[in-house]
């Protein structure tokens, strides 16, 4: 059963599991494009499945070119995906607003790679910039009010208001310390480490 991201949960469990990540990577959580994943007998996990999709990326990837906030977070994926560059992005609010914006990336980044890239790599890519991405929806879940950006290698929520900074990152220990007012928490990536990433108090 495919999880359709009504629930903050839904974007903690993707991180872990590949099927549930494929299908946020294709825009699931849009309630037209689940729809389209859902009709088949397992979610798309190889460009060979994902073909079905083409249809309706291209019309949310036009729909989307009047937006200029939305096209710039799509030119730096593709641009991300493309080149060699760990982008940090602060789109959280867009992927809000707009489910089907995994989707335009995916396709715009698709576009983009033709005669320059292999799709399959294009695709991998895809995923890995997606993963810290549902951590940072899952993030934004419990800190609505806190400034969040994220890249293939961390994630980071300021709170202003508690004065907190969470990082998290690749092959980090849990602790955390005090600079000023301020409280910072280094944890490892969920999926990263078996070690705890429960806040310290």
């Amino acid at each position: 059963m495919m999880c359709d991201f009504s629930q903050p949960r839904h974007f903690y469990e993707s991180q872990h599991n590949l099927e549930s990540l494929a299908a946020f990577a294709l825009g699931a959580q849009h309630p037209s494009i689940q729809a389209i994943l859902s009709q088949g007998n397992a979610i798309p996990t190889s460009l060979e499945q994902q073909d079905k999709l083409e249809v309706a990326a291209k019309y949310y990837w036009e729909r989307a070119q009047g937006n200029s906030k939305l096209m710039h977070s799509v030119s730096q994926h593709t641009k991300a995906l493309l080149g060699s560059r760990n982008i940090m992005f602060e789109d959280i609010s867009l992927h809000i607003a707009h489910p089907e914006l995994p989707l335009i990336k995916y396709y715009d980044a698709l576009l983009a790679a033709k005669g320059k890239m292999d799709k399959d790599k294009v695709w991998r890519r895809h995923l890995v910039y997606c993963r810290p991405l549902c951590l940072a929806l899952y993030e934004h879940s419990r800190s609505p009010h806190a400034e969040l950006c994220y890249n293939t290698s961390s994630v980071t929520i300021s709170n202003t208001e508690d004065k907190q900074c969470f990082c998290f990152t690749y092959k980090a220990s849990s602790r955390c310390f005090h600079a000023g007012e301020w409280r910072y928490f280094l944890l490892p990536m969920p999926w990263a480490s078996s070690q705890s990433t429960n806040r310290c108090d």
